[in-house]
């Protein structure tokens, strides 16, 4: 009987596209006012038309997102960043 194994996964350094860039900035400035849907334990209360996410734990300030870089592919970006991480893209890091 075969097993699945998981590929480890490519880390690869891409710039972040400006849509994906706005969504985080919204998500940074809802962090920063404390808004419910950045405390709350979720994959997906944080959302627009081409990405998702959400709180990964409460009581941390890990928010791990899926984004759909283009319409047209199935691919998908899976990540987490921190609040931090957040405002670092947010200032073009």
């Amino acid at each position: 009987m075969r097993t699945l194994q998981q590929k480890p996964k490519v880390l690869t350094q891409v710039e972040i596209p400006p849509d994906l860039r706005a969504f985080l900035a919204e998500v940074a400035e809802l962090i920063e006012v404390g808004d419910e849907a950045t405390t709350i334990e979720s994959d997906d209360l944080l959302q627009c038309d081409y990405a998702y996410g959400g709180l990964c734990e409460e009581g941390t300030d890990e928010y791990g997102f899926t984004y759909f870089p283009r319409k047209e592919r199935k691919t998908t970006w899976d990540f987490v960043l921190s609040a931090g991480q957040i405002g670092e893209v947010v200032a073009g890091k």
